[in-house]
């Protein structure tokens, strides 16, 4: 069996302590109508819109991989009635994925392992695999892309979201903690489609979402310039004084201030398989 090589900028014992200690936030609730809920209506808007045209129905099997403090499982069981599932190789965050899902009153299954070596049971499983802010964690984007493909049922939907680190986000990253930059591969719309079709996927689309949202700046790394409590309220600040006037004006996507890069990709009803080639890490 061959056995190829991919890089991750990350390990586990690097997310053990991104969700250590976290307090259990709500599921995403699209329902709030306040400036504190308009990234989940954006991302609610985004699903109703790419679900609708997927022809996902309720009842399909959805899967979240690297779903480590995931706010989105219980919400796709809610808002869409999928039978939602996640995996993440974090103890400390799949058990605050738990614990959200138990908030909710909503039961998710949520696995621990290795998306790059996954149990065989989930290979072609899914109807939907989800990631939000897991592919860029990998070089080449390829490889981690097929890990992911290898868990889509024939037909199935692939949707990558990952931060948009080309833009401001990228450059306000690297001058607020250069570490937490530097374990992430900055991805345009572009370059992550290219990635999912040299793995034989089909790109339905690739965008990026919402105008701004400096919240997903991350202030809590080692090497931090600006302290978490006064980052994160200025980034509150600033991007709620900037969804005020969303209210008048639509959202307009675009490259530079952007926070997010999305692509959904189709598998073909029959591909080759990567099943046999388990991807481990150097």
């Amino acid at each position: 069996m061959e056995v190829r090589h991919v890089d991750s900028l990350t390990d586990t014992n690097y997310w053990d302590r991104t969700w250590a200690n976290r307090t259990v936030p709500n599921p995403l609730d699209p329902n709030q109508g306040t400036l504190n809920g308009t990234v989940a209506r954006s991302f609610h808007r985004f699903f109703e819109r790419v679900f609708g045209s997927l022809d996902v129905k309720p009842g399909d099997l959805l899967l979240e991989a690297g779903c480590g403090g995931s706010v989105f499982l219980p919400y796709f069981c809610k808002q869409f009635g999928l039978a939602a599932e996640g995996l993440d190789n974090s103890e400390e965050g799949c058990g605050l994925s738990q614990a959200i899902s138990e908030k909710s009153a909503i039961t998710t299954r949520i696995l621990l392992g290795d998306v790059l070596n996954p149990p065989e049971s989930l290979f072609e499983r899914y109807r939907v695999v989800f990631s939000l802010g897991l592919a860029e964690h990998f070089q080449p984007t390829t490889d981690i892309v097929a890990a992911l493909k290898a868990l889509v049922q024939p037909s199935g939907f692939l949707i990558t979201i990952v931060p948009n680190m080309h833009g401001a986000m990228g450059l306000l990253q690297r001058l607020v903690d250069p570490s937490v930059y530097a374990v992430h591969v900055p991805l345009s719309p572009r370059e992550l489609a290219d990635a999912h079709r040299s793995c034989g996927l089909e790109v339905v689309e690739a965008s990026y979402l919402m105008t701004v949202n400096f919240s997903v700046l991350n202030f809590s790394g080692p090497g931090s310039r600006v302290p978490a409590r006064i980052g994160l309220r200025i980034a509150s600040w600033v991007s709620k004084a900037i969804w005020t006037f969303e209210k008048i004006f639509p959202q307009i996507p675009n490259g530079i201030t952007s926070p997010f890069v999305a692509v959904v990709a189709r598998k073909p009803a029959s591909s080759p398989s990567t099943i046999a080639e388990p991807l481990l890490r150097k």
